[in-house]
């Protein structure tokens, strides 16, 4: 059972970093196509 916390907890922890590189990429992707659009108007 303790294992299993111990996994979860790590996985949580993962998760939080992924999530805020997830956000960045999104915001950079996004950034992106904007600059995109511009180059096209």
């Amino acid at each position: 059972m303790a294992e299993e916390a111990q996994l979860n907890h790590s996985t949580e922890r993962c998760k939080g970093s992924s999530h805020i590189k997830y956000v960045e990429f999104m915001v950079e992707s996004h950034t992106d196509h904007l600059k995109q659009k511009d180059r096209s108007l």
